[in-house]
């Protein structure tokens, strides 16, 4: 005994079977399906980007700055979010491949923030998005 190869493989046990506090198994968790989803659309715009500038995204840079952005911004009273298609095709539209014109459009949402003296919801999305979308801009 204790030697050589085992008679039966060992069983591994998935996380989302295991049971939960009332005894069922916690199935796989909403917030891991979110981040999937946004992980997949974020990935698609990229890609749709892509084929208006001719050029290849970094998919891992683009999936950081989303990361970081949706981790960060909560902090400051904001909501995760993934990058907008419709800012990515103006920047793009706008002759701009670079990581700046979400910097840029980010301090102009602060400005107009500071400028009224109040910040809605609406705007902690295009902070936010102007965060991550600054991965998806970088063309080689």
């Amino acid at each position: 005994q204790g030697a050589g190869i085992p008679p039966v493989a060992p069983y591994f046990i998935s996380p989302w079977t295991l049971p939960g506090p009332d005894g069922q198994p916690i199935g796989i968790s909403i917030a891991l399906v979110y981040t999937l989803l946004g992980a997949l659309e974020s990935l698609l715009y990229a890609v749709v980007a892509d084929g208006m500038t001719g050029a290849q995204h970094h998919p891992n840079s683009e999936l950081i700055g989303q990361g970081l952005g949706n981790i960060i911004v909560p902090f400051f009273g904001g909501i995760p979010v993934t990058a907008a298609i419709a800012r990515t095709a103006l920047n793009v539209r706008s002759g701009d491949t670079t990581p700046v014109a979400a910097v840029v459009q980010g301090i102009f949402i602060l400005l107009g923030d500071a400028a009224s003296g109040q910040m809605a919801v609406a705007d902690t999305y295009g902070l936010n998005g102007s965060y991550s979308d600054s991965g998806c801009m970088k063309y080689e």
